[in-house]
């Protein structure tokens, strides 16, 4: 008698993963019609919250907006910077995060060609040239988003990624904390870590943490912290809360 084919752990995998975005999306649409919405605001919430989970909301509701608005340079923008720091959530895991840099990268360019100039489009761009590496493209695009808004928190915290700064104390990066940039946070407290700063390392992960969404990183950050001074019970109260 002949078996049925088996399904491999990796389809299964990718089968779970793609029926989890369609109940996403689902979920998200239900939300749509129950009242006023915004994709956009929506999506920038989940954004912040720099999960995986978060992401692909985020990423959601940014296609939703652009299926409306094709022409939405906005959603363009944000997508860019989705797969962005979903390329960093998967080199984190050990895996290659290229396509998604070149998916966020495409979307990136398509945001400054349907609107040139446009704060989005310029952050989309500075974020993933730094994350490419591309430093001096990115410092470009960085300054010119601070140009157009001198207060912005993640376009001071773009032009410090790109400077490649070491101060924790740095304007830029200080202007970057003060608007409450979840990654800011956490790289100021890194900084602070390696010179041996930890209360003040403590101080910047738990700002992360305190962040409307709060970023779970934080918690991580400071576990890792709190192990590293030898207070165990306060390590593990940390993972628990992240």
């Amino acid at each position: 008698m002949e078996r049925s084919p088996r399904a491999s752990p990796c389809c299964l995998l990718l089968l779970s993963f793609l029926l989890l975005l369609q109940s996403g999306g689902m979920a998200l649409a239900a939300e749509a019609e129950a009242g006023a919405w915004s994709w956009i605001e929506e999506g920038k919430r989940e954004f912040d919250r720099l999960t995986w989970r978060g992401l692909e909301r985020a990423i959601l509701c940014f296609q939703k907006e652009l299926d409306s608005h094709p022409a939405s340079a906005d959603a363009h923008a944000w997508l860019a910077r989705c797969y962005g720091h979903l390329s960093l959530l998967y080199q984190a895991e050990g895996k290659k995060g290229e396509e998604l840099l070149d998916r966020g990268m495409f979307h990136a360019r398509r945001s400054y060609e349907l609107s040139p100039g446009s704060s989005a489009s310029y952050l989309a761009l500075a974020e993933l040239f730094c994350l490419k590496s591309d430093f001096p493209a990115a410092r470009k695009m960085a300054e010119a988003a601070l140009r157009i808004d001198p207060e912005s928190g993640w376009a001071a915290y773009l032009l410090w990624k790109a400077s490649q700064g070491e101060d924790p104390e740095s304007p830029h990066l200080q202007q970057a904390v003060r608007k409450g940039v979840g990654p800011a946070l956490l790289d100021q407290g890194d900084l602070y870590r390696r010179q041996g700063e930890w209360e003040k390392a403590a101080a910047s992960y738990r700002g992360a943490t305190q962040q409307d969404p709060p970023l779970a990183r934080g918690h991580f950050a400071l576990a890792s912290l709190r192990e590293e001074m030898g207070d165990r019970e306060g390590a593990i109260r940390e993972y628990q809360q992240g």
